[in-house]
């Protein structure tokens, strides 16, 4: 009866110095699985609200960012898989997707990625190619070849339609889009997929549309989406207010600039009027200064432009660029004076 005895009383001195039981005797009690518990995230004992030390809410929520529209375009491409952040869905009608603003929005035909983009209000193809500028980008082509050979009618100009049944033949398939135009219409895979997502089309089996046809479709795209009247601002050695034109071929017409702050007649050549100069904090669009209505110029599809108008005994030349989202801006210059500034606008 005696060891019986001293085993009990040994296991109460030892509980009352590390605990009776299997531990690993002598390690720190704030370790648990290589993780400091203290720094984990543990209740505030101080507070007792239920909060962490750092006044976080226990088992809240991260905010959702708030959630835009925007188009796909290529024509409007419909039934273009897009994933951002949480928020996903297939393009509607008109191109129509959602995106969750500050994320990237990643677009898809089953399960091959075409690429992602900003959360913005217009997106191309372009926009989905790092350092690409236009529709001859190499990666650009391949991809906008893929989609509008994929429209169900076989006419993108009537918009790209991508059926229910081409997106779940392509799940699961994956394409190379970033290589030559020539590797990409040689490559197995892509002639492979052509030929058996555009079997199930209305249009029927085909090969690729030629990337030249595909590039003037992209680039009617691109202007069209920059088409519309204008008007803004001038300023610099020179202010007033402008006009402009674009259609949808990129042509710039109808170019009138108001300057109200510059005598043409007392130019002295140098980049400044004279004494004489009719600008002044008061002068209107409708006051004494030089008015041209003869300008004309050229929108590209990456939105450069460039035009010139005839202002007074000066011909004034136009360089910046027109965003899809109607804003324009840039800078200009007086050929003969020598004036310089910048101008702003957007469309009406």
């Amino acid at each position: 009866m005696t060891r019986p005895l001293l085993a009990i009383g040994l296991c109460i001195y030892l509980a009352s110095t590390w605990g009776c039981g299997g531990g690993g005797g002598g390690s720190d009690p704030t370790q648990a699985g290589g993780i400091n518990v203290s720094d984990a995230g543990q209740t505030d004992t101080n507070t007792g609200s239920g909060q962490t030390g750092d006044n976080t809410q226990v088992g809240s929520q991260p905010t959702e960012p708030p959630v835009s529209q925007g188009q796909f375009i290529d024509s409007a491409v419909t039934g273009l898989r897009y994933r951002s952040g949480s928020d996903s869905g297939v393009t509607e009608i008109d191109g129509g997707f959602r995106c969750q603003e500050g994320l990237k929005v990643e677009f898809a035909v089953g399960g091959i990625s075409i690429g992602e983009g900003d959360c913005v209000s217009i997106l191309t193809p372009v926009e989905l190619v790092p350092g690409a500028q236009d529709e001859t980008n190499p990666i650009v082509t391949n991809i906008i070849r893929f989609l509008q050979t994929l429209d169900d009618d076989g006419d993108p100009a009537n918009g790209i339609t991508i059926t229910s049944q081409v997106t779940a033949l392509a799940a699961g398939r994956v394409i190379d889009f970033e290589q030559s135009i020539e590797a990409f219409e040689d490559d197995g895979a892509v002639q492979t997929a052509i030929a058996e997502l555009t079997a199930l089309t209305s249009a029927g089996a085909r090969m690729l549309v030629p990337f030249r046809q595909a590039q003037d479709h992209m680039r009617a795209a691109l202007l069209s989406l920059r088409a519309g009247a204008y008007n803004g601002e001038i300023d610099g050695d020179a202010s007033g207010t402008f006009e402009a034109t674009i259609d949808a071929a990129g042509n710039v017409s109808d170019v009138v600039v108001q300057d109200t702050c510059t005598d043409h007649d007392s130019d002295t050549g140098s980049g400044s009027s004279s004494s004489s100069s009719s600008c002044s904090s008061s002068a209107s669009t409708s006051g004494s200064g030089s008015v041209a209505t003869s300008g004309s110029g050229q929108v590209e599809s990456s939105g450069g432009f460039t035009a010139e108008v005839d202002v007074g005994n000066d011909t004034y030349v136009f360089t910046g660029s027109v965003d899809k989202d109607g804003t324009m801006s840039g800078s200009w210059q007086a050929e003969f004076s020598g004036k310089i500034g910048i101008f702003e606008g957007r469309r009406q």
